[in-house]
């Protein structure tokens, strides 16, 4: 299947730029990026401005690899337009140039349009914790009945989500989104390019407190993704677990809503409890008189409430319970969430490395703590900074730390400067081992000089603390 052909009126209508190289002739152009080291032939380059590079630096490495058209708000003085001709004359193209006063939003803009012209359902995908397992967890349950376009990786900003929009080929008929955001207004710039039908927003915690300030502010922001709905159309996936989002949902109209969570009202929910084991968490999903066993291949309670949610966007599309059941068992989980590795000795990592904030480490020091004193195990924890937590860094590392000293473990070993926090807690609590580390392989080290076979250890910690470098090491040294 080919790629999206875009032509130079599309180009132009879609950003309102000003054409000032080539003339306007009829043109095409094979696909649009922003990556310099990733130009095919025939494509449209825009320059983007980072905090590390300018792509207006590389306007002629990417002609020279075959970009046949630069979207820029800028010419550098670098940039020699008598290169550019001949250049052009020897590969038989002419670059097209288009100029447009912001090439960020130029980008947004290219998205914006090429959505504009899909009418299947967008689902929007936010929330403190969990976002990218919903994501795929969603994905996986409309698979099957749709051809689903979803964000790579965690291509959830404003460049990563145009970039993902950008991919959308005439074969798709669904689209889920993920949407993450740290600084106020970020919100309405993403649902104003995706436009979202569905909204999902899996939970409110603290998270990105250095740019969005208070609960409340995160709830004010992520809740926009609900009231950008369609009206009369669209379709809010509402977390009754949660007190913010419970209470959030109260306040639309004119949009339907289904609801989800272990709160026996919720329209998707559990029935009984939820089983944790090595091998995975398994639950008796209810929506109505419908009743379905629920195994995902990931350890944690909470990953029932995203299966929940992505459930509940299933039954909402017209895909009954069982369905969407059976294919959750195909799910597999994100590297680094609550992967569970079993060494020889029979000590258990739980790699939960992918990321973290207060609410998504206090939920998996519970669920490995739980897991350990299940088997009469040790537990210990091997925890890293949680990053952009702004003024309450130090009170919210100290509320972790106090949190974990609860669950009684064995041994707490830190990395980072607000980590030691969390040891200062530990230590004050009595924890017999604690250990505070300068850097990874001190980590390592004061590992090993303290392992004990056959326990259960966490390690996660925010994704620059680079914590996977720790089960890394841990898995090395029990094969030598």
């Amino acid at each position: 299947m080919g790629k999206h052909v875009w032509s130079l009126d599309d180009l132009l209508k879609a950003t309102g730029g000003e054409l000032i190289s080539g003339n306007r002739q009829t043109a095409e152009f094979s696909g649009i990026s922003t990556d310099s080291r990733k130009i095919e032939k025939g494509n449209v380059f825009v320059a983007l401005v980072g905090e590390r590079f300018d792509g207006h630096d590389f306007l002629m490495e990417v002609l020279e690899k075959g970009a046949e058209c630069l979207i820029v708000d800028k010419l550098p003085n670098s940039f020699d337009a008598t290169a550019v001709a001949i250049h052009a004359s020897s590969l038989k193209t002419f670059p097209f140039i288009i100029k447009v006063p912001n090439t960020l939003k130029a980008l947004g803009d290219l998205a914006h349009y090429r959505r504009s012209f899909f009418t299947g359902p967008v689902v929007g995908v936010t929330g403190s914790n969990g976002k990218t397992s919903t994501k795929e967890m969603i994905t996986t349950v409309l698979d099957g009945s749709f051809q689903v376009l979803k964000n790579p990786l965690n291509w959830n900003n404003n460049v990563g989500v145009p970039l993902s929009l950008l991919r959308l080929e005439d074969y798709h008929t669904a689209v889920v989104i993920e949407m993450g955001i740290n600084h106020p207004g970020e919100m309405d710039e993403l649902v104003a390019i995706a436009e979202p039908t569905i909204g999902v927003i899996t939970n409110i915690q603290k998270a990105h407190l250095e740019g969005l300030g208070s609960e409340e502010q995160i709830c004010a922001e992520k809740t926009k993704l609900w009231h950008a709905l369609p009206k009369g159309q669209g379709c809010a996936i509402v977390n009754l677990d949660d007190p913010w989002l419970s209470k959030a949902s109260k306040n639309l109209a004119d949009i339907a809503i289904v609801s989800f969570g272990f709160r026996k009202d919720a329209d998707v929910t559990v029935d009984g409890g939820v089983h944790c084991s090595r091998n995975g968490t398994s639950f008796i999903a209810k929506s109505g008189s419908n009743r379905a066993e629920v195994n995902l291949s990931v350890l944690g309670e909470h990953f029932a409430l995203n299966a929940l949610s992505a459930l509940a966007v299933g039954i909402y599309l017209g895909i009954p319970l069982e369905t969407g059941v059976e294919r959750l068992s195909r799910w597999k989980p994100v590297a680094h969430r609550m992967e569970c590795l079993i060494l020889p000795d029979g000590s258990v990592i739980v790699d939960d490395t992918y990321n973290a904030n207060p609410g998504s480490m206090i939920r998996a020091i519970e669920t490995v703590a739980k897991m350990a004193y299940a088997e009469n195990k040790p537990f210990i924890a091997i925890i890293g900074d949680m990053k952009e937590l702004g003024p309450s860094s130090e009170e919210l590392h100290r509320l972790v730390g106090r949190a974990l000293a609860e669950k009684k473990p064995t041994g707490i070993f830190t990395l980072g400067d607000f980590a030691k926090f969390i040891a200062e807690e530990g230590r004050k609590a009595g924890v017999p081992i604690v250990i505070e580390a300068a850097n990874h392989a001190d980590l390592l080290e004061s590992l090993t000089e303290h392992w004990i076979p056959g326990a259960w250890l966490l390690v996660k910690g925010s994704r620059s603390m680079r914590m996977e470098q720790i089960v890394e090491g841990l898995i090395a040294d029990a094969e030598t």
